[in-house]
């Protein structure tokens, strides 16, 4: 099995606007998509030996919060404690024997890094 890199999650108020800074710089941003059922949407970045940026934001909180996606129900929380880099995605491939094919997976870990205690 062969684990590679598949993209960065960036949590940002305002995806459009990260894009729209990242195009002056010269690179290649789109518009994502909208996800109605867990309350976001988001916009790409498609980097040479990166694979891709990906900028998440809240299009309602509401939704975000009762959704039952772990990733989403995350980011919530995460926006909540001010923490804005979520966790990397890696992918594998896996070689179906007879013709060969690759089957590609996505492996998102639960947890971007261990809590630590916050300030007070």
């Amino acid at each position: 099995m062969h684990i590679a890199f598949d993209h960065l999650v960036h949590l940002t108020e305002r995806p459009e606007q990260v894009k729209m800074a990242f195009e002056q710089w010269g690179l290649v941003a789109i518009h994502g998509g909208r996800h109605p059922s867990w309350g976001t949407y988001n916009a790409l970045c498609y980097v040479e030996h990166l694979r891709y940026i990906e900028w998440i934001g809240i299009a309602d909180i509401q939704t975000a919060r009762t959704c039952g996606n772990p990733l989403i129900t995350q980011l919530v929380a995460d926006r909540q404690e001010g923490k804005r880099l979520l966790p990397v995605c890696l992918s594998h491939e896996r070689h179906r024997s007879g013709g060969g094919a690759a089957q590609k997976q996505r492996i998102r870990p639960s947890r971007s890094a261990p809590r630590q205690p916050r300030a007070r």
